[in-house]
């Protein structure tokens, strides 16, 4: 990560100081502009002075002067209205020596085009031929100085305007050498303290402090940094929590394993030391040490669901289904344990089919575990009512109108290992204090929520809310 940051902040610096650079280089390249402008106007004057080819026609072709031309590389040629050559002087213009009228057209039209010669070319009337100047680019410059005695305060001018830019060149590349010395120094600094910082943070250190500044870069560098160790420091409690937790955890199921473990061997015990016990003694022994090992099976059971839940980890295997069908087949399952206890039951479900997204074998522990807590603490008349409703939600009301939650209590239901005291609701019943911790984990595992709703002397009652 440090790599990419590193990169990223040298890339965005040097581009940054490159378009600084850049600006300062059009500024103080006024001064030479405006030198430049003084020059040209000399140049413009020596230039006003070159021979064209027009101007140096004549009657008799062989008269034409070219001397000039033929000093500085070039060469000139004379084109009759026959369209042959004939070399005046210089380095030949062309490897022809005659041109057919579409040739002689082209060559015109091409003599036009960028290259390293420049092409002067004229026509005479009276005499009827063409004057072909052709003078080599790379010394036209040069040949206006040599052949014109006015060229001379040029010479001098354009001295001095190189003088004067090859100090302005030197002065830049000093003063970009010596701005980029400035500024690394900063920028390595900035990245220096920065390491410190991190290396507080590797240690352990999150209540460090990073005091920089400086470049965009740099302050959004120690932004992210700051950030990470916000949420190194938020994740070092979260994990604290989950230590505790797991410690609850594990001191609460051990609490409650000791008593019917302590059973379970004391009776086993009695039957192997108690000599020739009557039958019903021996059964009702055997009796106590299932139900004791059925209910050491359901606490180990009921946090093993309660850790796998709760796990940041896991996740359940969601498909999309009827709610409705679900609840009437899953309550179906409920019916003869009912009837056994001597309840009463209700059933308010659409027969429209409303499609959810759930784990339906994770899911089934929350209805499990609602209808049994209603069972288990609840006296024989009992009415168990489920509905489901459909709005911008859907939303299942599972309650009873039995003896309810004690106000003060009812903030705390949902909590691990939460017993109500007294004779209502407590551990002697066989309950682990995990089945509403457990059906709150399972319900936000679906993107839901769960809610207390109804309060002492008027039942007990619970609306879970899921997603359409």
């Amino acid at each position: 990560m440090s790599g990419k940051i590193s990169d990223l902040t040298t890339r965005n610096y040097l581009r940054r100081k490159f378009i600084h650079v850049i600006l300062a280089t059009l500024g103080f390249m006024l001064l030479p502009f405006f030198l430049l402008v003084i020059v040209q106007g000399v140049s413009n004057k020596v230039n006003t002075e070159y021979i064209p080819a027009e101007d140096r026609l004549q009657t008799t072709y062989s008269d034409i002067w070219i001397d000039d031309v033929v000093e500085c590389g070039g060469g000139a040629m004379v084109v009759n209205n026959q369209y042959e050559v004939i070399e005046l002087g210089g380095k030949p213009v062309c490897d022809k020596k005659s041109f057919s009228q579409k040739e002689w057209t082209e060559f015109l039209l091409s003599s036009g085009n960028p290259s390293k010669y420049q092409y002067d070319i004229a026509y005479d009337e009276d005499g009827e031929y063409w004057l072909v100047l052709r003078i080599p680019y790379a010394i036209r410059f040069f040949f206006l100085f040599d052949h014109n005695p006015e060229a001379t305060n040029y010479k001098t001018t354009t001295g001095v305007f190189f003088l004067i830019c090859s100090v302005y060149f030197i002065a830049l590349i000093g003063f970009v050498i010596f701005y980029s010395k400035k500024e690394s120094a900063k920028i390595t600094k900035s990245i220096e303290e920065i390491s410190v910082y991190a290396e507080e943070l590797e240690d352990g250190n999150y209540s460090a402090k990073l005091n920089v500044g400086g470049t965009l870069e740099i302050n959004r560098l120690k932004e992210i940094m700051m950030h990470l160790a916000e949420e190194l420091n938020s994740k070092e409690e979260i994990q604290k929590n989950e230590e505790a937790k797991r410690m609850l955890l594990v001191s609460e199921i051990s609490h409650d394993l000791k008593n019917p473990l302590a059973s379970v061997q004391g009776y086993s015990e009695m039957l192997c030391n108690g000599g020739e016990l009557v039958l019903a003694k021996q059964k009702e022994y055997a009796q106590m040490i299932h139900s004791n090992s059925v209910r050491a099976n359901d606490l180990l059971q009921s946090l093993f669901t309660y850790s796998k839940v709760g796990s940041a980890g896991y996740k359940p295997k969601l498909k999309k289904i009827d709610i409705c069908e679900y609840t009437r087949l899953k309550f179906s399952e409920y019916i003869p344990r009912l009837e056994d206890a001597g309840f009463k039951y209700e059933l308010n479900i659409p027969e429209d089919e409303i499609y959810v997204e759930i784990d339906k074998d994770l899911f089934s522990r929350v209805y499990d575990n609602l209808v049994d807590n209603s069972i288990k603490y609840n006296e024989k008349g009992t009415m168990i009512k489920i509905s489901i409703c459909k709005t911008e939600s859907v939303k299942i009301n599972i309650g009873d109108n039995g003896i309810g939650i004690e106000d003060k209590f009812a903030d705390k239901i949902f909590e691990p290992f939460f017993r109500v005291d007294g004779d209502v609701r407590n551990s002697q019943r066989g309950g682990s204090g995990l089945g509403l911790a457990i059906v709150k984990e399972v319900v936000m595992l679906h993107n839901g929520h769960i809610e207390y709703l109804h309060k002492q002397k008027t039942g007990c009652g619970f609306r879970i809310t899921l997603p359409l």
